[in-house]
């Protein structure tokens, strides 16, 4: 198996290192009660934005059938990885 280095894989692999890093010092934060909330509305905004991305893609799906299947595998994992990082960031700035 030959591991190519595309445009695509590079995307992934560093925003998996971007997201086990913000992992990282995620979990070196004090756990309370404020941090459980964050923790929980986070992930009800990562759950509504990965179902949005679901939908918007299986409509590009169906009007483009020669969409590549990894471009959108790509994108659904970008939903979830950056909208986790972001509302963390924006919830713990507004809470």
């Amino acid at each position: 198996m030959i591991f190519n280095l595309t445009w695509m894989n590079g995307f992934l692999l560093a925003s998996m290192v971007i997201y086990f890093v913000f992992d990282f010092i995620d979990k070196r934060n004090i756990k309370d009660e404020r941090e459980e909330l964050i923790r929980l509305k986070s992930f009800e905004v990562v759950q509504k934005i990965t179902i949005l991305s679901l939908l918007v893609l299986s409509f590009a799906c169906l009007f483009f059938p020669l969409l590549d299947g990894r471009l959108v595998i790509l994108i659904i994992i970008m939903a979830n990885l950056y909208s986790e990082i972001i509302a963390k960031i924006y919830l713990r700035n507004k809470l």
